[in-house]
């Protein structure tokens, strides 16, 4: 099974309120967050996902259930965890923005499924 069979994003509510706005995502199968990130796109004219990323949140190391939902929400707060109606938890997390992610008509959220990377610190220039 690919890590983009286990998550899938299935709504934003509240787009445009940064207040308010959050991305529902469902676990479909057990798993653990930190090989999964979320990034704001656009499409092109021609109907091809852009290269244009707004933002990117990259989730820490933490496992969820089948069956559980996360909520990612835009805006700053402390990552809590409910019991929700459909009698599973609801795991949510906050980006620590100020402005609202998913503001625009066409705008496009992408879940990533990360295997690995590797990183170079860019160091400033000597003068």
């Amino acid at each position: 099974m690919t890590l983009l069979e286990k998550l899938k994003i299935i709504n934003i509510k509240d787009r445009g309120n940064l207040k308010s706005e959050y991305v529902i995502l469902k676990v479909l199968e057990d798993t653990n967050l930190q090989h999964y990130g979320i990034v704001d796109a656009t499409y092109t004219p021609d109907g091809h996902l852009s290269n244009l990323h707004q933002h990117f949140f990259k989730f820490y190391h933490y496992v969820v259930a089948k069956g559980d939902y996360i909520h990612l929400y835009t805006k700053d707060g402390n990552d809590e965890i409910f019991n929700n109606r459909a009698k599973t938890t609801t795991h949510c997390f906050y980006w620590d923005l100020d402005v609202s992610v998913w503001n625009n008509e066409g705008d496009v959220a992408v879940l990533l499924g990360i295997e690995g990377w590797s990183e170079f610190v860019v160091k400033p220039n000597k003068k």
